[in-house]
């Protein structure tokens, strides 16, 4: 049996050490995968990039990451693949410094991730090729065709190749630019001026800054990657002074970094370490029963499943929490002001549950830095995300191709985006260097809030109130959404035109069953896992989502079928 997969990134590494547990526990006798990606670093796909700077760090703590499952021994057709450390134990083994101090959590740099990711993806590969079972293609596919019984693949080069069923792990992938977008890429040329559409882009290290303004589109974690690509990866540095950072100048840093976003607020630090993150952790007994609940309700309401059957028990759930940390509180209306904050989305002004939108930049960044060091009392909405943050494994879970429609889970994903500001946040020294930065005046805070970007002579300009300011560079920090209908990479867009897949709601990802096979207008042998099925899933951009239970109900269905299709053809194929 032939099987490809499209796309070698942490899905792509996972899906294949799954199809070698699942042909070791069978007695598949003919196996031959075929590894599709256009670059030779195997399982970083671009996030875990192991060139990128030690300034891209990981917004998930060491201590998150001890769940990150290592690899057992395999053994298949008499080869032997030796097991491999999960991501804490590897780090030990190779004398990577794991932060043991509990009271304060670690965030390594993201090519640490890579790395190990790389060496495990090494350690099955080498072997697997050497005999033959794999082979890595380093091409770009641009073309798929399907007749029974078999899939073609096209290359860029033209090249073809026939597999019997195919599995697409490709991650973050270029939508249709947008009309605003081909105009900045327009006038950047026209008027010599610098646009750059993608924040992780090796020129942006490359670029002389000197002396000029970078305006950044958003402001959140990627534009906090691109903030230190400009400081600190330009020589200078962040020196600690007490419970603040002081930012020393290299000289070749930008006049200044402009960012800007549609409400003009951070994302929100992580609590500090274990000891204040467990204060956000629900009574057992409510927590028990909030999913035993909600699993019951998923089941019983089906399709008939609304957003408010998720937020209301939810609220009730966040609203305890706050409860027990300000006693003196009553739950019902903590509850019903979640779900006003939760359906207008936008912070009240002047409620003295929530974190007043209307303070300044740095005073934002310091009333949520000391949230997250435990020295300060914690808001509403910081209590929700932190709690919300803690449930993500138990709904990842529930919300795994879930029997409720897909707007019902279409809008739980626009909400769980919404809250990304405080599930999704950074490390508090990352928040740190941000407040620092706009005390020195490197990073401009008049133009945070929803200024209005113009075309101008040289570049580009910003608007507000009676505050203008002017750049010939801008920065795109805001990344794409999973909308495969709108995707511009070929082959999906080949996939869609042929009807060999269809979206699962306007905006989202590939429609698939809880095989991971993907639903169009034939019976295709063809698998979409991760950020590209986004829809029939909450969970894909975690890297802990990448080894999820997903990936081995996949392949039990790719080698059940493709058992099935070599008993019918009398093993035409062979290896």
């Amino acid at each position: 049996m032939n099987i490809a997969i499209i796309g070698f990134g942490p899905r792509g590494l996972s899906s294949l050490e799954q199809l070698i547990v699942e042909a070791s526990q069978s007695n598949l006798t003919a196996l031959k995968i075929l590894m599709f990606d256009p670059s030779d670093v195997w399982a970083t796909g671009s996030a875990w990039d192991i060139q990128q700077p030690d300034t891209n760090r990981i917004n998930i703590s060491d201590r998150a990451l001890q769940d990150l499952p290592g690899r057992e021994q395999l053994d298949f057709k008499g080869i032997t693949i030796p097991a491999f450390p999960n991501y804490t134990q590897w780090c030990k083994e190779q004398g990577v410094a794991i932060d043991k101090d509990t009271a304060k959590d670690a965030y390594p740099p993201r090519k640490q991730m890579g790395r190990y990711l790389f060496k495990r993806a090494q350690s099955i590969m080498d072997i697997l090729m050497d005999h033959q079972v794999v082979d890595f293609i380093q091409k770009e596919i641009v073309q798929l065709d399907w007749k029974a019984p078999e899939i073609t693949l096209v290359a860029g080069d033209e090249s073809t190749y026939t597999v019997a069923a195919c599995v697409l792990t490709m991650g973050h992938l270029p939508l249709e630019k947008e009309e605003r977008t081909r105009l900045h890429i327009q006038h950047a040329k026209k008027e010599q001026a610098i646009y750059i559409d993608d924040p992780y882009a090796p020129s942006i290290m490359d670029m002389e800054v000197q002396d000029q303004n970078v305006i950044v589109i958003g402001y959140g974690l990627t534009m906090i990657d691109v903030m230190r690509k400009l400081s600190s990866a330009k020589g200078g540095s962040f020196v600690k002074e007490g419970e603040s950072l002081r930012y020393q100048f290299s000289g070749k840093e930008p006049a200044q970094l402009i960012p800007f976003s549609n409400d003009g607020l951070p994302c929100v630090a992580k609590p500090l370490g274990k000891a204040i993150d467990d204060q956000f952790t629900p009574p057992e007994a409510l927590l028990s029963a909030y999913k035993e609940g909600l699993r019951k309700d998923i089941e019983t309401l089906a399709e008939a499943f609304t957003l408010e059957d998720f937020t209301g028990p939810t609220a009730s759930l966040v609203a305890s929490v706050y409860v027990k940390l300000h006693a003196a509180n009553d739950p019902k209306e903590i509850a019903a002001q979640l779900l006003t904050w939760w359906d207008q989305r936008s912070l009240p002004a002047n409620n003295h549950l929530f974190t007043d939108p209307n303070l300044s930049a740095q005073h934002y960044l310091k009333k949520c830095i000391e949230m997250a060091r435990g020295n300060s009392a914690f808001t509403l909405d910081y209590v929700a995300g932190q709690v919300w943050r803690q449930l993500h494994p138990f709904l990842y879970e529930q919300f795994d191709h879930s029997p409720i429609s897909a707007a019902a889970l279409a809008a739980l994903i626009d909400l769980d985006e919404f809250m990304k500001r405080y599930t999704y946040g950074p490390p508090v020294e990352s928040l740190l260097q941000v407040h620092e930065l706009i005390r020195q005046n490197l990073i401009a805070a008049a133009f945070l809030d929803d200024p209005e970007l113009k075309r101008v002579s040289g570049g580009w300009e910003l608007n507000k109130g009676n505050k203008t300011v002017k750049a010939s560079i801008l920065i795109n920090s805001v990344l794409n959404a999973p909308d495969m209908q709108h995707c511009s990479d070929p082959l999906i867009r080949q996939l869609f035109a042929s009807g060999y897949v269809q979206a699962v709601h306007e905006g989202l990802g590939i429609e698939t069953l809880a095989t991971a096979q993907v639903v169009g207008k034939e019976d295709v042998p063809l698998y979409a896992l991760g950020r590209i099925a986004k829809g029939n899933v909450l969970g894909t951009d975690a890297i802990l989502e990448c080894f999820n239970r997903e990936i081995p109900r996949m392949a039990k269905a790719v080698l059940a079928r493709g058992k099935t299709r070599d008993e019918e053809l009398g093993m035409r194929d062979g290896v």
